[in-house]
Order: structure tokens, then sequence, then C-alpha cells
């Protein structure tokens, strides 16, 4: 509508109606979402200056019956229509014979005139005044079409049976443009849509835009089973704060369709794309039949009429988000087999290229900032569907040709982590794990395009590590994950493959890992933007899209020797078995993460997640003589583990012919005992030769036998506790050698006596405490620490030297203090019976020295200073308040500073003439006793 309003030559009303059954189905079909009202572009004007923003042409096949088919903002057929200026309406047959048009159908509305003669517009005056004044921009037409649209267009008549090409243009003339929503509801039957087409979206304010304005939908076809939208999504990038939008900028999306054929051959040739296949989108047609979509993105802005990708708003970082929604047929992703034995993943892929792309490598456009990269860019972070498929795409900003693809080949990137057992665990916190990512490699594949396929060299690896049950979603750049650029930069748009793609291997440190099951989440990212994504097909063939994952499981805490283990039967006397006696140990072993994978002498399998083995019975070794260890070793999955043994003696069968007697089976240490040990004879021949005398396995003496055929041993000094005495005989040529049966001997532990001396037990405050603790023992100085506890507080160790130890007190406070002194058992030494010492404290006297300011006082002001003093404690702290007294009479309540000093200034007015008596009272205070001064002054006024 131009800004000038031209008379109007005339009002046209045409109205066609068709009388159709009640059972005659009609569907609506969505062309072109709402367009708001705004400024047209520069130099739209009649004739060859009008300028197409919307255009999409449909497959219809229509029945022999009446026809029906209505342009409607409404899918009831009812809407009004408003479009600034008039609709084109183009009918072809499918093999291009033109049928109708193109041919304004707009009725009802104004006209203007034109060099051309008048044209028919979709909208009335009272949409065309306060639009042309400016008043509507940036309203939404569908709020205005009941008073400033046409009546539902009827094109029924325009159309015919069977299948055609129905191709609908939204023009605009100058001035302003707009368009509301525009259905058509029809009886034909739509089989899908055939590009070239365009849809205009809405301007973009460069502050404050609506989320309406971020996210823009541009639906070129909502068939059902047919559906092709592409979304352009600013809301991230906003959201972020690092998008910058020039005013005003009006996205525009076109599409034109492409062959598979086509694809492969023509447009991805010489790229890492080579053996991809474009997605067909099922209501796209070439010839009649579903075909791949190309998109192109493109901004004007403000009224210039010239649009680019560049000319898009720009985001600092990769959050601007491109969508393709739509249905299509499946697909799938098999992996490569390569002759070298390596399987490399295929996935999923929505390329971006230069506008004008026609194929191969391409270059991006310079106003972009783009350049250096290498053309085409794989955008795609996430795939989904069918019911229907959404790829999504993430970059800075479009630029500007996007095209859906599967069958893309991925970078492949092994993890290791260091020192990792079976199942993944390892026992630290930290995890040293290196990742190695291998481009593809095609050679001898025999895919399709394998001969022109040139892999992209590895740009940058990107990782993160998360709770086995929540790993991330692939979206845009995670803050949280750890990217790290390969040193070998990127090849550039004019050198493509230059540096040639080889293998990048990169050691990380993952530190502070709590025990639990974690996942690494990895990706390799190739020059051309491909990630090595994981896309997982499921049963009912939807897609979805993951990271790779490697499992790191953490656990750092040693298993347990949860009981045992226990010797059965128990040992005899000595902890002693006999040479070939059946002994079982019997113990279990539990642990709280990993699993046991060994206890004693059994094992498990690391992923059997043993964490409590019960009890396990094992044999015990008796098959020689001599002392003996039985050790049971737990070892979790993380190579976590533990010991616990348990000591025994094996012995010969005793020999009853030897007898170990003692004069006494309990002495008090350090006293001893007679021992003797006698051998019986052999047939008359009396036993000669030596003797030992061991306490379990330590030979505490040998001896020879005398000519009785025994020997006399005195022992002291053993330890205190119960020891089991056994002698042993090697034999001579007449008697056979052997081990006695053990006996008993206790060694209880020697008295201790304790006492005490301290200083001194009444005085005044601010002295140190002091006590000297003595101990003795018939055994001579005990040995280790006595202790005691002040007041009921905890008790504190004090080290023996010679038996004595001493301890002060420093400056106890007044009162009453009980000290309990002690000594427990320890060595070989017995308890003492413990020391309680009462001590008093009393407060610390104090003295008071009481100077006025003046002792003849005639006028101003007199000033009392009291300083207290303690002969024993020092002047108080800050502790306390004198009270000053005239006579009976309060001159005032003063604290005690921190020098123990007290002032009160009085005026000499308040005071009588004559002589008065000053009184100094110290109230006392913490550690401090009360005290009183007085002087006499004479007033004179």
């Amino acid at each position: 509508m131009q800004k000038t309003i031209f008379s109007v030559v005339g009002t046209i009303i045409f109205c066609l109606f068709f009388s159709h059954s009640a059972s005659e189905a009609q569907t609506p079909i969505k062309i072109f979402d709402p367009v708001n009202v705004r400024s047209s572009a520069n130099g739209t004007g009649y004739g060859a200056s009008a300028v197409t923003f919307n255009s999409a042409t449909i497959n219809l096949s229509c029945p022999s019956t009446p026809i029906a088919a209505v342009l409607s903002s409404s899918t009831d057929g009812t809407g009004k229509v408003l479009v600034d200026n008039f609709i084109n309406l183009t009918v072809n047959s499918l093999s291009g014979v033109p049928i109708v048009g193109p041919v304004n159908v707009c009725r009802g509305g104004t006209a203007d005139s034109t060099p051309s003669g008048p044209v028919q517009n979709c909208f009335t005056s009272s949409y065309q005044i306060p639009a042309g004044a400016g008043n509507l921009t940036g309203q939404n037409p569908d709020t205005l079409v009941s008073t400033g649209g046409v009546s539902p267009i009827d094109i029924s008549s325009q159309l015919q049976a069977g299948a055609q090409q129905i191709k609908i243009d939204l023009v605009d003339e100058g001035g302003f443009l707009a368009s509301s929503t525009i259905y058509l509801n029809t009886n034909c039957t739509q089989s899908g849509v055939t590009g070239p087409s365009t849809i205009t979206g809405n301007p973009i304010p460069q502050n404050n835009p609506t989320p309406q304005q971020l996210t823009q939908n541009f639906p070129f076809n909502s068939g059902t089973d047919q559906q092709i939208q592409s979304v352009y999504d600013l809301s991230q990038a906003q959201a972020a704060g690092s998008l910058t939008i020039s005013p005003n900028t009006i996205p525009q999306m076109q599409d034109s369709p492409v062959s598979q054929t086509a694809f492969q051959s023509t447009l991805v040739p010489g790229t890492s794309f080579a053996t991809s296949t474009c997605l067909i989108h099922t209501g796209e047609l070439i010839e009649n039949q579903p075909a791949c979509k190309l998109f192109t993105l493109q901004c004007t802005v403000g009224t210039g009429a010239t649009g680019s990708g560049a000319q898009c708003p720009v985001s600092s970082l990769p959050n601007e988000i491109f969508m393709d929604i739509f249905d299509g047929p499946g697909f799938t992703l098999p992996d490569i087999t390569t002759p070298s034995g390596i399987t490399f993943h295929q996935g999923i892929g929505l390329l971006m290229a230069a506008e004008g792309w026609t194929g191969g490598p391409c270059t991006f456009d310079p106003a972009s900032n783009l350049q250096d990269l290498l053309c085409p860019q794989n955008l795609l972070t996430n795939f989904s569907g069918p019911g229907v498929y959404e790829a999504t795409g993430h970059v800075t900003h479009p630029n500007s040709t996007f095209i859906p693809v599967a069958q893309v080949p991925e970078d492949l990137t092994t993890v290791t982590v260091a020192n990792q057992q079976a199942g993944g665990w390892i026992n630290s916190s930290s995890a040293s794990v290196t990742f190695s990512s291998q481009p593809p490699v095609l050679t001898g594949t025999n895919l399709p395009g394998a001969a022109a396929f040139v892999p992209s060299p590895i740009r940058s690896i990107t990782y993160g590590i998360s709770a086995a049950n929540n790993v991330p979603m692939p979206s845009a750049p995670s803050t949280t994950d750890t990217t790290v650029e390969n040193a070998i930069a990127c090849p550039t748009a004019a050198n493509p493959t230059d540096p040639a793609a080889t293998t990048f291997t990169t050691p990380q440190n993952l530190t502070g890992l709590s025990d639990g099951n974690y996942l690494i989440h990895y990706f390799a990212q190739d020059c051309a933007g491909t990630e090595e994504l994981k896309f997982t097909q499921d049963s009912s063939g939807s897609w979805s899209t993951g990271y790779y994952t490697f499992p790191v499981n953490v656990d750092t805490i040693a298993p347990v020797i949860a009981s045992g283990p226990t010797l059965s039967p128990a040992p005899g006397a000595g902890n002693a078995y006999t040479v070939g006696q059946a002994v079982t140990a019997t113990y279990s072993c539990t642990d709280e993460r990993s699993g046991i994978i060994r206890c004693g002498s059994s094992t498990y399998s690391p992923s059997s997640g043993v964490l409590n083995t019960g009890a396990i019975s094992s044999p015990v070794d008796t098959s020689t003589a001599g002392p003996k260890t039985y050790t049971v070793t737990a070892i979790d999955a993380a190579g976590n583990q533990v010991s616990t043994s348990v000591q025994y003696v094996v012995t010969a069968a005793f020999d009853s012919a030897i007898k170990v007697t003692l004069s006494s089976t309990t002495v008090t240490y350090p006293q001893g005992t007679n021992v003797t040990i006698s051998i019986a004879p052999t047939k008359g021949h009396t036993p000669t030769g030596t003797v030992q005398l061991l306490d379990g396995t330590k030979v505490l003496q040998t001896s020879s036998l005398q000519g009785n055929g025994a020997a006399y041993l005195y022992i002291q000094g053993l330890p205190v506790g119960v020891h089991q005495l056994s002698a042993t005989y090697a034999g001579d040529a007449f008697n056979p050698g052997g081990t006695s049966t053990p006996v008993q001997l206790i060694v209880n532990p020697v008295p201790v006596n304790l006492s005490t001396s301290c200083w001194n037990l009444n005085y005044p405050y601010g002295a140190n405490f002091q006590c000297g603790v003595y101990t003795s023992s018939n055994a001579g100085p005990p040995q280790g620490v006595v202790t005691y506890q002040y007041d009921g507080a905890a008790p504190v160790s004090l080290t023996l030297q010679n038996g004595v130890a001493q301890f002060t007190l420093v400056k106890p406070p007044a009162g009453t203090h009980v000290l309990i002194i002690g000594y427990a058992a320890q060595t070989n030494y017995a308890a003492a019976n413990p020391s309680k010492v009462t001590f008093v404290v009393t407060p610390a006297p104090v003295t008071i020295q009481l100077t006025p300011s003046s002792w003849y006082l005639t006028g101003g002001t007199l000033t009392l200073t009291a300083s207290i003093q303690s002969w024993s404690a020092g002047p108080p702290n800050a502790i306390g308040t004198v009270s000053f007294f005239d006579g009976s009479n309060l001159l005032g309540n003063m604290p005690v500073n921190a020098l123990g000093v007290a002032t009160v200034t009085v005026s000499a007015s308040s005071l009588s003439n004559g002589s008065h008596t000053i009184a100094a009272n110290y109230s006392g205070g913490t550690n401090y006793a009360a005290a009183s001064s007085t002087i006499t002054i004479t007033v004179a006024r």
C-alpha cells in the first residue's frame, strides 16, 4: 500500500458461492503465517517494481465433483483476508503448462490507480487510512481483518479436476506491507509443495525484542505427514546477553528442492560430507517425487531492499538456533567397517553453506567474519524424530544456506584411564585420562562418494564428567565442560586440504572425584563443525541424540574383613596345634561400593558386585612345626585391599616323658620362679644332652641335663601376662627327643606407689599453683605417664622421668579447686591409688590510695582519684567499681579502668563549706576482694 492514498477508481464486489453438501470434507491448508504491518523496502512500487514478499507453490489433486477452494484467515474458511497489497494466483499443470494467471484474486477492497490500470487490494479503507498514517506499524493483521480485511476469496473456479500446481504470491506495491494468516480451505488433496518459495518474517527491534520476535517460524508445508518448517531462534542468545541486532532486522526464508542424487554428485564432493545423503522431506516435491530441501536465510535491515545472511543478528557465542522440522521417510546410520579393521560411526548433520552454494567447498561472505571457516559447516547438535523429525543446529550467526543430511562419517575417539580396573573402577579421587581421536579413513570402503571424501582435521575434543544417572544432553556448549583445542590449526577456505587430518591425542586430569559412579561424556569436533555425537534409534524407529560416554567409577574406601579369621578348633596351650591337625579358618569380607573380588581363598568376578561374602571357611596349614601366620586379604574391584592375620604355633605331639615343673605358677613382676625340666629314662638309660625352655615359640634358656636326667633353671623379668612354658629335648642315642606339654605361668604387674607434693594449699589470687608427682615400685621407677584432672576437666598426661613428673597451674582463679592425680596400669606396672589434692585460692587483697585534686577547695571542681593495688595480683584490670561518698552522700559509682584507677569529678558548689569526710569503697570483683579508704578535705567558698 502506497503511503500516498490514490483515488479509489472503483470498488468491485465480486462474490462467488458454491454449494457443497455437508458430507463433502474440506481441509484447511496453512499457506502463510501473519506478517506484521511494516514499511515497504526501498524501491518497491507498481508493476515491475512490485515485490513478492511471500510465495508458495502447492501440489493439489482436485475432485471431479464441484471443487471447493477458499483463501481465508481462519481454518473454517470464514475469516476475512488482509494482504497489503494483493494476492497473485498462478495455476499450472504438473508438467508446467500454464492454466491460470498469474491473476490478482483480491476483491471487495480498495483499488489503486497504477500506470497499468486499477489494481484491487486485499484490504479496506478501514486499514488503508490508519496504516498509511503509520498508526498500525508492528501490529498483527490477524487483529485487523474484521474491519480492514476483505471477505474470504473463492478461487474454486480457477482450479480444475485432477493434479495441478497452484502458486500463491503475496505482492507489495510500496508504502507498507502486511498479511494476515492465509489458509486454503479446500476439498482438493494436497500432495506436497514445490520450491522455490519465500516466507518473510517480522522485524526484530534492536532493543527489547519480544519472544515472538526472537523466535520466528517459517512454515512451508503444514499438511498432515508433509510438515516442513524452519525455525530461527535467538532467544538463548538474547538471554545470554551475547546478541547484537541491527535496528529492525527482518529475516526472510527461501527454499528450493534438491534430489538426493544431485546433492551427493554436485553439492558435497571434495568435502567431509561427500559420502553423506540429504534427508528427504515428504512434503517437498520434485517432479511429483519427495525431495530434499535447501533453506536460505537472509535478512534485510530497515527498509533496505537487499538481503544477506551477514545482516542477520550476530552472537558472540554459538547460541543462535536454526531448526528444520519436517516429515520424512526412515533412514539408518550403519557403521563403516574399514579394511584396517577400524570401525567408524556415522551421524547426522545440519549443513550451513554460503549463499548461492553450487557445490563442493565454498567461501562464506566476508561480511559475516566466517570466511576463514571451512564451508560447508555442520551445525547440528541434536536430532530427534520421526513424528516429526527435528534437526537443531547452533551457530554464532547464519550464513546462509542450510540442509539436513545423514550418514556423515564421524571422528572416532578412544578413552583410556590410567590404572583403571575391570568394571571401570579406580581407587583414587583423581583420574588420568587420555583422549585420542582419529579422523575417518574411508579408503577401500566402496561407499558412494568415498573417492571424493576429504576428511576434515580435528579441531578440538570436548569432555565433561557427571554422575552416571545424570549425563547432560547435547546442546549449545556447556559452561562446565572442557574443550581442548588442537595445536594444529584448521585449514582455511582458500586452502581446504592443508593441513591434512591426523590423529589428535591429549592427556587430561580429572580431580576432586568423590566416591561414586561417573560417566565421562565427550566428543571430537572437526574443522567442518561435525561433532562426534551418538545417534540412537529405538525399536519404533525414533532417533535420539546423546554423547558417547566412558565409565569412571571411584571407590577409595578399602574393603573390610568383617569377621575372623577364627581358627577352629581353638588352639591349645601355648596357642598351639600339633603337626597334621585339621584346622579351619572362618572369616567374611564386606565392601561398600565396587564389590569384593577376593576374600581370602575365594575370588569373585569384578562384575559380580559382591558386597558381603558371607562366611568363608578355608583349611589352615599345620603340615610342619613352627610359628605360623594365617592371613586373610580382601581386595575390591577398585584395587583397594586390606589384610588381617592371626598367629598360631604348630608343634610335634607332646611327649609325656618330658615334664616342666614350676616352683611358683604366679609371680609379681619382675620376680621369677624356679623351673625343673625332667626327662623320664627309656629302658633305664638316663637321658643326656640339652633341653630348651620356650615361652610360646621364644627360647628363654638352654641347659644341659644333669646326671639324674633333669635340668634346673631360674627365670625372671618376663612381662606381665600369661605365659605358656614348654621344654624341648633334642634326644640322645637311647632317648628320643620331643616337646613337653606347656605349663602356665602368670606374671602380675608390680604395685605402684604414688605421692604428691603441692604448693601451697591456701593462698591469695595472683600466683601459680605447682605440684610434684612421685611414683615408685619394687621394679624401679614406673614407666609411662601420670595424669591430673583439674576441677573435672579432661585428664592431662605427664610423662614420667625416673618416676617423677611436675606441673604448674597458671594463676588459678579464686575459689576451691580439686585435683585428681593418678597412674593407670601400664606395661608391667599396676595402677596406683589416685591422689586427691584440694586447694583454696582466696580473692586478692587490695589497698586504695584516695587522692583529691585539692585538699582545700575554694571553688571550681573537685576530682577524686582512687588507685586500686594488690600485692599478690597487681591492680585489677577494668574489674569492679568504686563508689565515692561525701559522708553518706553518694558522689558517683565509677568503673575501674585498665590501670586499676577510678575517678569522679564534682562541682565545688555542690559541697557545703567546712570539713568533709570522703570515702572510696571498692566493690571487689572477679578474683579481687573489696576494700575502702577515707580522707578529709576542707571546702571554703
